[in-house]
């Protein structure tokens, strides 16, 4: 009896260095028994099990019927983003933001955007200085919504610039453009096709 402490410390200790090959770390020996059965592990994520980073590694711009995934290149802004909607993308993307870089501020969404611009030297706080002052009407992203918005003066236009999470924007809407500029009715043909490239993205561990 008197060496069964020792015998259990020693078959744990020998426990947690298997564990730690499977990339499963035990502080406390005695935890060993319990992580060693567990079918699931609930965590935390955001700075566990992730960077708490984000940034932009793909993008879809319709195209009549041959819509697809586009992986991001740094430096391809331009050819991502055709004449015919680089305009009204560029300013939702820089007006619809209230991220900083520097100091770093706002959602991690918001600052990957902005570094996004910077690495294609776009310079976002020129637009927002144009387009944006104190009279702005503004809508917050909220949990609700699942999206933000912000009305703008375009080409003598009250203009609404609404980014948020993909399914939502696309439930919201009624008309898609190309990336030749053309607007089309979306149908439910459409539809179902843009919710299937949306649970691609998700399923490869994307927010979309």
């Amino acid at each position: 009896p008197e060496g069964l402490p020792l015998a259990v410390t020693i078959a744990l200790a020998y426990s947690a260095r298997k564990m730690i090959k499977d990339q499963n770390l035990v502080r406390k020996i005695d935890a060993c028994e319990t992580m060693g059965g567990a079918n699931t592990i609930c965590s935390d994520k955001t700075g566990t099990l992730t960077q708490n980073k984000m940034k932009i590694k793909v993008v879809l711009v319709p195209e009549n019927g041959n819509n697809k995934i586009t992986e991001v290149q740094d430096g391809d802004y331009k050819a991502l983003f055709p004449s015919q909607i680089e305009q009204i993308t560029t300013l939702n993307f820089a007006c619809n933001n209230d991220a900083n870089l520097n100091p770093p501020s706002g959602s991690k969404t918001d600052q990957a955007i902005l570094e996004f611009f910077e690495v294609n030297n776009i310079d976002y706080k020129s637009l927002q200085g144009k387009y944006i002052d104190e009279t702005t009407k503004k809508f917050s992203f909220s949990s609700n919504r699942k999206r933000s918005a912000v009305i703008i003066e375009l080409e003598g236009q009250r203009t609404m610039l609404c980014k948020g999470a993909a399914e939502y924007i696309l439930a919201a809407s009624t008309f898609i453009q190309n990336k030749d500029g053309s607007v089309v009715k979306i149908d439910e043909k459409l539809r179902e096709e843009l919710k299937e490239l949306i649970n691609d993205v998700c399923r490869k561990a994307l927010r979309p």
